[in-house]
C-alpha cells in the first residue's frame, strides 16, 4: 500500500527529481494527486487494452513505474494469450510492482527503453514516460515502437503538455497548480517538485508529439483524453501504412 507523498512538505536544497526508493514508497498517492483525471484515464486504457490486444503477441509498458496499468491491462485481457513487459530504468519502482503484482504472464525488465529488443507486440504504452527522455532520443524510440508493432497494433501516448501561447500556458499551469492545492499539497510542496522537475521533464506541445508519431510511421493519432495539460494519444499501426 502506497504512504501518503510528503516529500517535499519541508524546505530542502534543490535537487533533481529521481525515481529512488523514497518516491517508490509514495510514487501511487504522488500520481493520482497530481494527474487530474488519471483514475478515468486508467479506465479508459483498460478499454482500449481490451479491443486491442492481440493473442500470442508482446505488451509493452515502458517506463512501467510500478506496474499499477500493466496490471489493469492484464486484468482487462485475462482469456488472451499474451505476454506483458514492464520495463523501467528504476530498480526500486520494480521491486514495488514484482512485490505488489505477480502473474506468470507479466515480466518485469530492468532496462534503458531505448535499449530495449521487442517482441512483436500489438500494444505499447508509453504512460507519462517520453517526457522523461532526452529529446534527441524520443524520434528514435518512437520509430522503433512503430516497427515493433504488429499491423493493427496500437501506441498509446500519454504526456504533459507544453503550449505555445504564454497567455494559455500559465493558465493550464495555474490550473493544475490550483488542482494539486485541492489535493492536499501545499504551496512549498508545489513549488519544491516543480523546481526538481525542471530540466527533468521536458514537455512538447500536442502538435510535436503528433508529427513525431507521423515521422514514426502512423498516418495518423487521435487524442482521446486531456484534462488541463495532460493528455493521452492513439495511434494505430494499420497494414496499408509504410514499414
Amino acid at each position: 500500500m502506497s504512504s501518503i507523498d510528503n516529500l517535499f512538505q519541508t524546505p530542502q536544497p534543490p535537487k533533481a527529481f529521481r525515481f529512488d526508493n523514497a518516491v517508490a514508497k509514495v510514487f501511487d498517492d504522488m500520481i493520482n494527486r497530481s494527474i487530474p483525471g488519471y483514475a478515468t484515464l486508467l479506465q479508459l486504457i483498460s478499454t482500449i487494452a481490451d479491443q486491442h490486444i492481440q493473442a500470442h503477441s508482446a505488451v509493452y509498458d515502458l517506463g512501467c513505474s510500478l506496474g499499477t496499468v500493466t496490471r489493469v491491462m492484464q486484468q482487462s485481457t485475462p482469456a488472451t494469450p499474451v505476454q506483458f513487459y514492464g520495463v523501467d530504468t528504476s530498480q526500486p519502482m520494480l521491486d514495488k510492482a514484482a512485490q505488489n503484482f505477480s502473474a506468470a504472464n507479466i515480466h518485469w525488465i530492468n532496462a534503458d527503453i531505448n535499449e530495449l529488443r521487442f517482441q512483436p507486440c500489438s500494444l505499447i504504452l508509453l504512460n507519462f514516460c517520453l517526457q522523461f527522455i532526452p529529446l534527441a532520443d524520443r524520434d528514435g524510440l518512437l520509430q522503433r515502437c512503430y516497427q515493433a508493432l504488429l499491423p493493427g497494433g496500437v501506441l498509446i501516448l500519454s504526456e504533459k503538455i507544453a503550449y505555445e501561447e504564454t497567455d494559455t500556458q500559465n493558465w493550464m499551469r495555474q490550473q493544475h497548480e490550483t488542482f494539486k492545492q485541492m489535493q492536499g499539497y501545499s504551496e512549498l510542496e508545489i513549488s519544491q517538485k516543480r523546481q526538481a522537475l525542471e530540466n527533468v521533464l521536458i514537455a512538447e506541445t500536442l502538435a510535436q508529439h503528433q508529427a513525431r508519431l507521423q515521422q514514426a510511421g502512423f498516418l495518423s493519432s487521435q487524442m482521446f483524453f486531456q484534462s488541463f495539460n495532460f493528455m493521452s494519444l492513439i495511434a494505430i499501426k494499420v497494414a496499408a501504412e509504410k514499414s
